[in-house]
């Protein structure tokens, strides 16, 4: 059976939801076989199945905040109340080859400077995991500081959402997981 043939039978058979699991899947199932081929590395079914679900979850629920988001974005950084530090984080990742990324600044309520780190990770991950895996490096580097009162700033609403809820699934369940731990060594 063809593609087309089989999303009118799904259509026919089954709901909105199951189409949207088969194409979220086959692309996940597309996406590992790239990465066995071109990486020489891929993921389990399980992990495939997981991350398309989670995909899709997310997907929606960024989509119904986003008009409630966008209007919260602030034009320019703000300091921290006194006492505390802000720890700004960001993850890039390569258009071709390469090693996804993160950075991590460090300011005071005072606007100064104190630190920053990049680190090129071991490897070329998705945006939402090289977004968490800033966010929990950020944690460490705060840690490893002594920082006690920190506020941290991510650009990546699924993350901050998933620590939130402490919602270990998915894709980037296992940096949330980290996030949450670290997250214990802080007052606030």
């Amino acid at each position: 059976m063809d593609i087309p043939n089989l999303v009118v039978e799904i259509l026919h058979q089954g709901t909105q939801k199951d189409l949207e699991k088969f194409f979220e899947v086959a692309w996940r199932i597309w996406y590992n076989r790239n990465w066995v081929l071109y990486e020489a590395n891929g993921t389990s079914k399980t992990h495939i199945w997981g991350a398309a679900i989670r995909m899709i979850e997310d997907f929606k629920e960024a989509n119904g905040l986003k008009i409630k988001h966008m209007g919260d974005k602030k034009d320019h950084w703000e300091p921290p109340p006194v006492g505390f530090y802000t720890i700004n984080v960001d993850g890039a990742i390569p258009l071709a080859n390469g090693h996804s990324g993160i950075g991590v600044v460090v300011r005071d309520s005072d606007s100064r400077f104190v630190v920053a780190m990049s680190l090129p990770l071991q490897g070329r991950y998705s945006i939402e995991e090289t977004k968490a895996a800033a966010v929990e490096q950020g944690c460490v580097l705060a840690k490893k500081l002594g920082l006690e009162r920190v506020i941290i700033e991510s650009d990546s609403l699924l993350t901050v959402q998933a620590v939130e809820a402490n919602d270990v699934r998915g894709v980037v369940g296992h940096f949330v997981k980290g996030i949450v731990q670290s997250l214990c060594n802080f007052q606030e």
